[in-house]
């Protein structure tokens, strides 16, 4: 996702503002995207960081493999073991923060392979970006009118 803004006015002045404006929803975007996203272990949570390329580019990066598999879902998919004879997992607590739900009571249990459901998304850079870019017409359009 991205948003381009194209500056007719040269200005300098102009363009410190439509800069500053940029950067201040970017970082609140950053913000939006931590409170948004699930947390089971805090560490998406903890990864989600702003980069900046350039003076007038900046990313929002996820920090993490499993982003975009958090962001959009998965299909239903079988899980094979890569490097050992089997898959071994603990069925234990795990808190969906409604309060927790057990399942299993921590019994190990090693499988050849896994029929994965699949899992549904949670969107929480989408959202972000989507108040960022109302956001950012809103105060670039403010700015244009009453300077």
């Amino acid at each position: 996702m991205r948003i381009r803004v194209r500056i007719e006015d040269k200005s300098k002045d102009f363009i410190q503002k439509v800069r500053k404006i940029m950067v201040e929803e970017v970082y609140r975007a950053e913000a939006r995207a931590v409170r948004y996203a699930p947390s089971v272990t805090g560490h998406l949570r903890q990864s989600i960081n702003v980069e900046k390329i350039t003076e007038n580019h900046y990313r929002i990066n996820d920090g993490v493999d499993y982003g975009i598999y958090v962001e959009y879902g998965t299909m239903p998919h079988i899980i094979t073991p890569k490097q050992a004879q089997a898959l071994r997992f603990e069925l234990g607590e795990i808190s969906f923060g409604f309060g927790n739900m057990k399942y299993g009571g921590g019994k190990v249990v090693y499988a050849k392979r896994v029929n994965h459901p699949g899992s549904s998304q949670h969107p929480f850079m989408r959202p972000a970006f989507y108040v960022m870019e109302s956001r950012i017409r809103s105060r670039l359009w403010k700015e244009v009118l009453h300077g």
